[in-house]
């Protein structure tokens, strides 16, 4: 059986997640907690395209059916075990919600597995994550300068069922020149707002939602502009430490880190620190006075 629901259901189903577009696709931003099993790859999708865009759609589906014909049972029996694991029930979706996904849910459906299609796509997906940043919270913001354990006491304000979203975590950045040291691979901006939907979508607009107080940009990442606006009107609750306890709290957080790494985000702000302290941290670091 299969049954197309709107995103706002379809994301409340509780099962298999299975994104059938290619991994390009995928990696540039998908649903979190999605799987990716590609109908296609990337240059198959792209053939297909042309063929669709130069020579109608009779051709396109003819030379998409060819493409798959040698391997649709391994594709079939990979699937079928996948969902038949998971309880005989998944969610399936590609792009628009066309024939990538419709034909993989009716080849399901086959093995009389329930199936949810997303009508409309990941295309639809985005729009509804996108409304997520302009609903009106309740917000209230952590502000202080760096060093002030914002984050930790952001953490304890979850712990105590407070309602939070980390921005930090979703960018995996700190949000500093050093912010991005150690961390790996920011996510791109598109997965950053579908992680951070995931987030909003769950809280409680009648209650208070905090943040920390962030610049627009977070590394490479951008906080929408809706959620941003709100965030700048909000009051803030200003954390103040003395500076010794900042740079304790600092020293901890970063001194550990590689050296050539913490020089780069060090110069990078040398217009901002000025030439000597831009020397003297340089100096301080090679000397591991960090």
């Amino acid at each position: 059986m299969v049954t197309k629901l709107e995103p706002k259901e379809f994301l409340k189903r509780n099962s298999l997640l299975i994104d059938v577009r290619t991994p390009k696709e995928y990696l540039h931003g998908h649903i979190p907690g999605a799987i990716n099993k590609p109908l296609f790859t990337d240059q198959e999708r792209a053939q297909i395209g042309t063929l669709y865009k130069n020579e109608g759609s009779e051709q396109a589906i003819m030379t998409g059916l060819e493409l798959l014909g040698p391997r649709l049972h391994i594709y079939a029996q990979e699937l079928k075990e996948l969902v038949f694991q998971s309880g005989k029930t998944a969610r399936i979706h590609c792009w628009r919600g066309g024939m990538r996904s419709e034909s993989v849910a009716q080849l399901l459906s086959l093995f009389k597995l329930q199936i949810f299609l997303l009508e409309g796509g990941y295309k639809n997906y985005r729009r509804h994550a996108a409304e997520s940043f302009a609903r009106q919270y309740t917000i209230r913001i952590l502000g202080g300068l760096t060093g002030t354990g914002k984050t930790k006491i952001l953490e304890a304000l979850d712990d105590h069922g407070e309602q939070t979203v980390d921005l930090e975590k979703l960018a995996n950045h700190r949000g500093s020149a050093f912010g991005g040291i150690g961390l790996g691979e920011q996510p791109t901006q598109e997965q950053f707002e579908n992680d951070l939907a995931q987030e909003l979508l769950q809280q409680d607009l009648s209650e208070t939602l905090w943040l920390e107080d962030e610049s627009r940009n977070i590394g490479k990442v951008q906080i929408p502009n809706h959620l941003f606006e709100q965030m700048q009107v909000a009051p803030i609750y200003l954390i103040e430490l003395p500076q010794e306890e900042r740079i304790k709290i600092l020293s901890e957080e970063y001194g550990e880190l590689p050296q050539r790494e913490l020089q780069g985000a060090i110069k990078k702000i040398q217009k901002k620190l000025g030439g000597l302290v831009t020397q003297q941290a340089i100096a301080a670091l090679e000397e591991g006075d960090a």
